[in-house]
């Protein structure tokens, strides 16, 4: 998920001159199941609407969502053609985006904090892209995550202190849910039987079960947390402190904190190996990736990478582990295993998320400023033996 605003800005524009963007989790890695593209080098970047935040790949590959959230519309791209096929009006300030596990709607998330347009998610069908249902949530909602099985969506409310858990089959809000102060970042475990919330100023983490809709316990963590991602396992919670430069490793079966790890200084984003063997960490305020074992939660190594890296997303095979560079306009291609190698993609303005063909024939970049996407084809992101070679541009 994603972003951490200048002084809580409800809009990206209010942080044009300052440039200032923590991660919270998943919402901007989004690996298709195939991607059934066409081969080619980089074409011109595809120009979308003011300000794309967040990216949603369909399950195919044919479709990527650009949520765009200074012209609050969701730009519909052909990645056959590299053409928008269609623009879809949503509410006010969007900066989320979520697929359902059947790929048949998408969930767009309205983070102003005002009562036209803002203070709601909008559901798509992504059969027409026609809006089916806005439905009212708390006070500027921020991020969110759906249950395995596609029945609940948990949306966190920034400015509410609170969770509210959609319905997605009646497309209603069910319940609403208090937390800790300003939450962030949302994980579902993969048995789907708890929700973790971020909670970035009173410095905790909140358990919810999904079973009852209640918060069942309140987890003390580091000074700032930002973002979380559970493994792929569900043994382990990782924390983001982004003011202390560490990472809490929460243990769920206990709900207790296990260990708490000092990485580089700003950690704000995170995205799993696919092995669960590794967890990389985006260390937005020392240009720098750690990784850390899940086996002996231990940091194996820090690596620089460009200025201001706010998002990760890694390849389908594993192998590549990408990040986003906001201040140095560029994306770092570094290989999984140990960050040996990488190579420096400049893209364009601000990029700002990552969506991954699971193919591993491209990769697009949400350039946030520059109101486009730019298109990584394989020649830029592999083989890996070229990974040292003469750094070349996305155009």
């Amino acid at each position: 998920m994603n972003t951490f605003p200048c002084s809580d800005a409800r809009r990206a524009g209010a942080c044009r001159s300052a440039l200032v963007r923590w991660p919270t989790t998943a919402v901007l890695l989004l690996v298709a199941a195939s991607s059934g593209l066409a081969g080619g080098g980089a074409g011109a970047p595809i120009g979308v609407g003011s300000e794309p935040i967040a990216l949603a790949l369909s399950a195919d590959g044919s479709r990527l969502y650009v949520v765009n959230h200074d012209s609050f519309t969701v730009s519909v791209v052909d990645t056959v053609k590299r053409v928008v096929s269609a623009t879809v009006h949503v509410g006010s300030s969007p900066r989320f985006v979520l697929l359902t596990p059947n790929g048949q709607r998408l969930f767009v998330v309205n983070n102003a904090a005002t009562p036209t347009g803002g203070n709601s998610v909008t559901v798509i069908s992504t059969e027409d892209n026609a809006v089916i249902a806005t439905i009212p949530v708390g006070v500027a909602p921020y991020a969110g995550a759906i249950t395995p099985d596609g029945r609940l969506f948990y949306i966190t409310n920034f400015g509410g202190n609170s969770v509210t858990v959609i319905d997605v089959a009646a497309n209603t809000a069910a319940k609403t849910i208090k937390v800790g102060a300003r939450p962030r970042g949302i994980v579902i475990t993969p048995d789907g039987q708890k929700a973790y919330v971020v909670n970035s100023k009173d410095q905790t983490v909140s358990v919810i079960s999904t079973a009852s809709n209640t918060l069942v316990k309140t987890i003390p963590v580091g000074s700032f947390p930002t973002d979380l991602i559970v493994t792929r396992d569900g043994k382990h919670v990782y924390v983001a402190n982004t003011n202390d430069g560490t990472v809490s490793i929460i243990h769920t079966g206990s709900d207790t904190v296990k260990a708490t790890l000092a990485v580089e200084g700003g950690p704000a984003a995170f995205v799993a190996a696919s092995d669960n063997s590794r967890i990389y960490v985006a260390n937005y305020g020392s240009n720098s990736v750690s990784v850390i074992s899940t086996q002996t939660q231990q940091v194996l190594r820090n690596v620089d990478v460009g200025g201001g890296p706010v998002a990760l997303a890694i390849s389908a095979d594993g192998r590549r582990v990408y990040t986003a560079n906001q201040h140095s306009n560029t994306v770092s291609v570094l290989l999984a295993d140990d960050l040996s190698q990488q190579r420096q993609v400049p893209v364009g303005g601000t990029p700002f998320a990552l969506a991954v063909a699971a193919d591993g024939r491209r990769v697009y970049v949400a350039n946030l400023f520059d109101s486009s996407v730019s298109v990584l084809p394989e020649t830029l992101i592999a083989p890996d033996a070229d990974l040292a070679a003469k750094p070349q541009e996305a155009r």
